[in-house]
């Protein structure tokens, strides 16, 4: 056990040096967006070496031994700190709601009673934060193995390594008469709702559509965690940002920025595999006879399909040189999403060229993700598909592995 541990931690300082972080950026440089932005700008390089040293020094400690806890007391751990990250991301919400100009309650003593349980919150989930990466990590690697996605016999490579973290902002920019991803940049997890508006007021006098909001997981290495998420969202992102990992050493990884195609594919397959493996996570911590995820519909009110349908819309108009209805189109819609219980602080021409990258996302109008999951049906396993599509180069690898299968 001794040994192994000793191996694992070289693999992990390896990675320091062999493993560039995988920033979500665009093919195209932009250098008046990068300007504007750098002050803003996130240190990732040295958060990673940070945070890879640490856990380095953990896997030599044994600070993060947990082994004398039953399997049971280790998924109640999992599920305690999970359900606290769900309340603190409520807490969040409030705090986001009540400082938002427009849609503003700005009780100075709301907000102060807001921050206080969040910090209790934080507080709590400290305690035992390095024993639930470490029950999740543990939890993860055995399954991929029985994937037959391994290294070595008990070796994933890369390994699995996480932190539940409070994720950093994400600058993004689009041409405003058509939904392009243009450019991105990985801002500050501190920046106020003040800043971020200026920032984007900056941007927008440009001429082009600018949003930035927080992301929903980055895949650095380790990969970091919301902590303010559903488990069910938690765990799969997890998986999702650890096959990010993954492809890095395959072509598919490598070729993440040669278009937008090849985007949409990475992170469409990083999804499948997130998605798989985050409902595995969720019966070994939850039970296989819990209550299934309902997903984003309530009642009449389905917020999948009012984003799809507000994306053609949006395209057509578009199409047509229509941008100020464009415009008017998406600031209506997203009041009345937010009239249905959904707060979206901005919906515009970078927000859906950003989420449209997913494949299975509303936002998006690209046949990859209903390829991808078909892909996926026609394979005998999770892992003989990531092994299938972790050689595409380009779409037309793509597409002649569809064509085969």
């Amino acid at each position: 056990m001794r040994n192994k541990r000793v191996r694992q931690t070289i693999l992990i300082l390896l990675l320091i040096v062999l493993l560039p972080t995988l920033e979500g950026s665009a093919a195209y440089r932009t250098p008046c967006f990068r300007g504007i932005c750098r002050p803003y700008s996130f240190g990732i390089v040295n958060w990673s070496a940070g945070k890879l040293i640490d856990k380095g020094i953990c896997e030599i400690t044994n600070c993060d031994d947990c082994s004398d806890l039953s399997e049971e007391e280790q998924a109640e751990l999992i599920r305690k700190y999970l359900y606290m990250g769900t309340e603190k991301g409520y807490l969040n919400f409030k705090l986001m709601e009540a400082a938002d100009t427009y849609w503003g309650d700005r009780n100075s003593n709301k907000s102060k009673s807001l921050t206080s349980q969040e910090q209790t919150i934080d507080s709590e989930m400290e305690k035992n934060e390095k024993y639930v990466e470490t029950i999740i990590r543990h939890h993860l690697q055995a399954l991929l193995e029985e994937e037959g996605i391994c290294l070595l016999p008990g070796h994933t490579f890369p390994p699995v390594a996480l932190e539940f973290e409070e994720l950093p902002y994400l600058a993004i920019i689009s041409p405003r008469d058509r939904i392009e991803l243009l450019d991105t940049m990985v801002l500050s997890p501190t920046l106020t709702l003040e800043e971020i508006s200026e920032i984007e007021s900056r941007l927008e006098d440009l001429g082009f559509s600018a949003l930035i909001e927080r992301v929903g997981g980055f895949s650095t290495y380790p990969s970091m965690i919301p902590q303010t998420s559903s488990p069910q969202f938690a765990l799969s992102t997890i998986a999702h940002e650890w096959t990010h990992h993954y492809l890095f050493f395959h072509s598919l990884g490598r070729h993440y920025n040669s278009s937008y195609d090849m985007r949409i594919i990475n992170e469409t397959v990083c999804d499948t595999v997130g998605e798989e493996m985050g409902a595995r996570l969720m019966d070994i911590f939850y039970g296989e006879g819990r209550e299934k995820d309902t997903g984003i519909s309530a009642g009449d009110f389905d917020l999948y399909e009012e984003l799809h349908s507000l994306r053609l819309a949006v395209d057509e108009y578009l199409q047509r040189g229509e941008l100020e209805k464009a415009e008017l189109a998406m600031e209506e819609k997203r009041q009345f999403i937010y009239q249905n219980g959904y707060y979206i602080r901005k919906i515009n021409q970078a927000y859906f060229a950003f989420h449209g990258s997913y494949g299975s996302s509303p936002s998006s109008t690209s046949p990859i993700g209903t390829q991808i999951k078909e892909l996926r049906e026609r394979s005998s396993s999770l892992g003989e598909f990531l092994k299938l599509v972790d050689g595409i180069s380009n779409p037309e690898d793509f597409q002649k592995l569809l064509d085969s299968r």
